[in-house]
């Protein structure tokens, strides 16, 4: 039997030359459609008026901040599906047959659409599925969750996680950059030379009802995304497979808990920015191929890791080239040994 979905069908007709979609509710989440569409899928949508910083330009009259106060109110835990059931409509917005039904593929989380959720009382769990594609800026701003469940981590791996970012004020005085994910938040604000710069934990990845701590990238991944593993404090290892070539912004940023990383390309993966981002890369071991070590201390970002062996060694491999010029000769004995006589 099918279950009857909870109908709001807002026009939203706030301008003639705008587009309308469909909003419905469906166990406790919020969806949005556009009937027109030439392929069928939904995006989840936050339940109260979304509005950050600058003017939207679907205000009626200019308003700035947050008016989330009733976002998702009353609701703890929430489960999306990779794809709802519902009416099927045609193009002129208003015909449907109650009789007919089509299966909308859930593809995105909108702009805010879990900010400040439940007034920050508690939405405290969060499953999502592998036919997510994006998640717009600030979905989970605000928003302490406790548990995120996944079941597809080469799915995870390919969200395009996107940032919120605002310049302005006279000269570019006051600028504001918000990454946010359900397993964490990057916020920087620059208000009139005073800088604010952080990384903030939120929830625990967790992988079919497994607590994530031994990250192991699936071998079909060939680039980690922006923020992928932002903020996961519970990870202890990870391990990124030969097929990766390339690791965004921050993907691994916040992961305080790291204590050895393992990356077995032999070319090392092209980074985007502050990928490693406070993780104590002096304590942490990046093991990578035996005949790749040296490329990865030659590397950008990988250099700052203090402890790089091959893959399967806990012993530290050392560089004696300690000077740098290329070769290994007398001179850089004597900077050893003066070191060690603390000359």
């Amino acid at each position: 039997m099918k279950r009857v979905l909870s109908l709001l069908m807002l026009s939203l007709a706030l301008c003639p030359s705008l587009k309308a979609y469909y909003y419905f509710t469906f166990d406790n989440v919020r969806y949005c459609f556009d009937p027109e569409s030439t392929i069928n899928y939904m995006t989840v949508s936050p339940t109260s008026d979304f509005r950050y910083g600058l003017p939207m330009m679907h205000d009626s009259a200019p308003t700035s901040g947050m008016d989330m106060e009733n976002n998702y109110a009353g609701v703890t835990d929430v489960v999306i599906p990779a794809s709802v059931e519902y009416y099927a409509y045609d193009a002129s917005w208003d015909n449907f047959d109650p009789s007919q039904s089509v299966n909308y593929a859930v593809l995105g989380i909108d702009e805010g659409a879990f900010a400040f959720a439940n007034a920050g009382q508690g939405l405290t769990s969060i499953a999502l599925p592998p036919s997510l594609r994006s998640v717009g800026y600030l979905a989970f701003y605000g928003t302490p969750i406790e548990r995120v469940d996944i079941t597809d981590l080469e799915a995870w791996c390919n969200i395009r996680f996107l940032m919120y970012e605002t310049t302005y004020g006279h000269d570019g005085a006051y600028s504001d950059y918000i990454a946010t994910t359900p397993t964490g938040t990057w916020h920087r604000n620059l208000t009139y030379g005073e800088v604010t710069d952080v990384v903030e934990p939120n929830g625990e990845l967790w992988l079919n009802g497994q607590r994530l701590t031994d990250l192991v990238v699936p071998s079909t991944v060939q680039a980690i995304g922006n923020y992928a593993f932002l903020g996961c404090q519970q990870l202890l290892t990870a391990t990124i497979p030969a097929s990766v070539s390339q690791i965004g912004d921050m993907a691994l940023a916040g992961c305080t808990g790291l204590q050895q990383l393992q990356v077995e390309a032999s070319e090392p993966p092209a980074l985007g920015k502050q990928v490693f981002r406070d993780i104590d890369t002096e304590a942490c071991t990046l093991q990578v191929p035996a005949d790749a070590v040296e490329k990865y201390r030659a590397a950008e970002q990988w250099s700052a890791f203090g402890n790089i062996v091959e893959i399967g060694s806990t012993t530290p491999s050392i560089n004696a080239d300690v000077n740098g010029d290329g070769r290994v000769d007398i001179d850089d004995v004597n900077i050893v040994v003066n070191k060690i006589l603390g000359k």
